[in-house]
């Protein structure tokens, strides 16, 4: 569980690409890409959505209460939370790494953060992307 891996991450983790730079067009639909889908469609498949939702809700709804209390193994997300974990919990001890490739696989790591930008239209105007056929 986190919320930065995301599909991208796991297209990369699989080998595959989700947008051909060469054609310039998403991939979505490729067969690896579908692959992927359904791996992760079959991997929460596993467990009731109540039963996620019953765990949430005992842990204040954030799953960065229940690492720390043991009631998750495991955790993928951003190397933020180290400082924060060591402070906040100094007696707990773990670990970080890669997360398991599959075969023909590659690390598929993903970067994000949560903004919003709009420029001043001083700025704006020359980032104007011309639409096919017009200039």
């Amino acid at each position: 569980m986190g919320n930065n891996w995301g599909t991208p991450a796991w297209i990369w983790t699989f080998g595959s690409e989700f947008f051909d730079w060469e054609t310039g067009r998403p991939t979505v639909n490729i067969p690896k890409n579908r692959e992927v889908l359904e791996w992760m469609q079959g991997y929460s498949d596993r467990w009731p959505v109540e039963l996620f939702q019953g765990f949430m809700q005992s842990n204040g709804g954030n799953v960065l209460n229940a690492f720390p209390q043991g009631k998750v193994a495991m955790m993928l997300n951003g190397a933020t939370f180290i400082p924060d974990f060591r402070s906040r919990f100094p007696n707990l001890r773990f670990q970080t790494g890669r997360v398991p490739i599959p075969p023909g696989g590659r690390n598929g790591i993903w970067a994000g953060g949560l903004s919003v930008v709009i420029p001043s239209e001083k700025w704006w105007r020359p980032c104007r992307v011309p639409r096919r056929g017009r200039t």
